[in-house]
């Protein structure tokens, strides 16, 4: 019996899913730089390493969709306006092995003005082991450590120490607004289920942005830094509130054939 009803729900659950690829709804993108959470020892000291670079923040990427949303059709009051569609979940199933797909384009050589700026790309991607198509809000997030930061974007080291003894503040300080972000959502079998941007200079439909990060990619071409975009488990907020994000599959997980 138990198994005939399990056959069930997963034969609906494939049926929803196989009509129609499932929609993230809007995918909203946002950027910050944040300092990773500080954890202490059983005696309450803080494990301190030496201070390696001038920027000890991660860029943050966070990206909030609704997985298996449809927008209900306008409709109009009594009074003859059209009342906001709201988004309403699709279904009850889940989805298995989602993608999310990340491109950021980092300042690579900073020019005298912001437009002789020359970008290069880092790249990531987190596999989820399964998102509900619930019609919820979700916040899935990404990292790049300071560590690669340094090593790739133009940060100017500081000028040695004043005879006063005083540190001379950096030459430049990197901000959100140096990087443009590209945000794509995959089923398993490669379609597509949303996409975000940040905001992109001199773009402003989706479709400008997704050339642009298209054009970028074929002038970087093998120097796109390939993995420094990480996931959340393999960053310092792995153990923070984990279960208010979706399960991220672990490293050698194989995803199933498609027929």
């Amino acid at each position: 019996m138990l198994k005939r009803a399990m056959a069930a729900i997963f034969s609906v659950t494939a049926l929803l899913l196989s009509a129609e690829t499932p929609s993230f709804g809007e995918v909203k993108v946002k950027l910050s730089f944040e300092h990773a959470p500080t954890y202490r020892t059983r005696t309450g000291g803080v494990l301190n390493g030496g201070g390696l670079f001038e920027n000890e923040q991660y860029l943050v990427i966070e990206a909030v969709f609704s997985p298996g949303v449809v927008k209900e059709p306008a409709a109009k009051s009594r009074s003859g306006k059209i009342k906001r569609s709201t988004p309403i979940a699709k279904s009850r199933a889940w989805l298995d092995n989602v993608k999310m797909n990340v491109l950021v384009a980092y300042p690579e050589v900073t020019g005298r003005i912001r437009k002789e700026t020359i970008y290069g790309v880092f790249s990531g991607s987190t596999l989820f082991w399964s998102i509900p198509l619930d019609g919820k809000k979700h916040t899935a997030t990404m990292f790049v450590p300071p560590h690669l930061l340094a090593r790739y974007t133009n940060i100017r080291s500081r000028s040695p120490r004043k005879n006063d003894g005083r540190s001379p503040r950096p030459a430049y300080r990197l901000s959100p607004r140096d990087f443009f972000v590209e945000v794509i959502f995959t089923s398993a079998n490669g379609q597509e289920l949303g996409r975000g941007y940040s905001s992109v200079d001199g773009a402003r439909s989706e479709t400008e942005k997704d050339n642009y990060f298209r054009r970028l990619e074929n002038q970087v071409g093998s120097r796109k830094v390939e993995g420094a975009v990480f996931s959340r488990n393999r960053s310092p907020w792995a153990l923070i509130n984990p279960e208010r994000y979706d399960l991220i599959a672990p490293a050698g997980r194989v995803l199933p054939q498609m027929k």
